[in-house]
């Protein structure tokens, strides 16, 4: 619903669109980074994203 109280219509594609091979190597090494910090300890890890 809206702030406004009326109802909100959501179309979605069936699947999601497919990524080009730039934006998938950009994406895997996001991911890997992620997976590689979420397994240090918490006394090392960065904090980059404040």
């Amino acid at each position: 619903m809206t702030e406004t109280g009326g109802q909100l219509r959501l179309v979605a594609p069936d699947e999601p669109p497919r990524l080009t091979p730039g934006a998938a190597r950009a994406l895997l090494e996001i991911l890997l980074k992620a997976a590689k910090n979420s397994s240090m300890p918490e006394k090392k890890k960065e904090r980059r994203w404040q």
